[in-house]
């Protein structure tokens, strides 16, 4: 895909409502997300989210990414099957 045919994500996809039903035990404050990390068992609110840019991040784990990565690892499926699923 080219840049001209790109998608801009972050103007079509509501990062907080899509975050917000899958992370247990979230809050919310500003922009920022964070809650359970849905990747390996957490007690402590390890997992952060920018809700402006769907940038993620566990900081137990210290790894992060953009909606796209997060979505193709919650779902177990490659990041161009997840792209399309969220395009959508």
């Amino acid at each position: 895909m080219t840049a001209k045919n790109a998608v801009d994500l972050d103007r079509i996809v509501d990062y907080k409502a899509e975050y917000s039903a899958v992370i247990e035990k979230h809050k919310i404050t500003g922009d920022n997300l964070t809650g359970l990390c849905p990747f390996h068992e957490d007690r402590n609110n390890s997992f952060s989210v920018d809700l402006k840019t769907g940038q993620w991040h566990c900081f137990a784990e210290d790894r992060g990414g953009n909606f796209v990565s997060f979505w193709a690892e919650y779902n177990k499926m490659d990041t161009k099957d997840a792209y399309k699923v969220i395009l959508d």
